[in-house]
């Protein structure tokens, strides 16, 4: 049985949103620079908090674009494994999710759907490592199949990067100036 845990420190860091939200997105990121850039405010918490908080208004947009689950099976077309298990919690403590299923070919690149009783998918959020990061890999095919299908955005809210998934340029410059230590 495969299983996979996401702390859920990590959970929503890089995810997958409507275009729509591209101009939210680009004012918390402003938000939080200028809470980064003062001392009296900058204690991470914060900044964590003030994020988690605007992330309950994004996703009932991603539900209304009425993604289902086996839409995304579809688009993965059985070339992505499916964990059996997702569990998450902090450190020692864990649980197994509930609504919430992953695709990974090994734990360097996952992604995760949260969804409604119903199926229709509430969140799609990422983790992957930068150092083996490919985009023509499979997840990075799903990526582009998914901004086929959808009109969607990827925010990578630590680095505050965001692009269509349809701009294979953008996919192409953020992954590989990671790689290359730039950013």
């Amino acid at each position: 049985m495969r299983s996979i845990f996401i702390d859920e420190d990590d959970q929503c860091q890089v995810e997958i949103l409507p275009s729509s939200q591209r101009l939210r997105c680009e004012s918390l990121f402003m938000e939080i620079d200028r809470r980064l850039s003062n001392p009296a405010i900058a204690d991470t918490s914060v900044i964590e908090s003030f994020a988690a908080s605007e992330e309950a208004n994004q996703s009932v947009e991603l539900a209304d674009l009425r993604i289902s689950v086996s839409d995304v099976e579809g688009i993965l077309n059985g070339k992505v494994a499916k964990y059996d298990v997702v569990e998450t919690g902090m450190f020692m403590s864990r649980e197994v999710a509930k609504n919430t299923i992953a695709f990974g070919n090994d734990v360097s690149e996952t992604i995760f759907l949260e969804f409604t009783a119903d199926g229709v998918v509430t969140n799609l959020y990422l983790r992957f490592c930068l150092y083996v990061w490919d985009v023509s890999s499979v997840l990075g095919r799903l990526l582009r199949g998914l901004g086929e299908s959808y009109d969607l955005i990827f925010v990578d809210w630590p680095k505050r990067r965001i692009f269509g998934l349809c701009d294979e340029n953008a996919m192409n410059t953020y992954f590989n100036d990671h790689v290359d230590g730039v950013l």
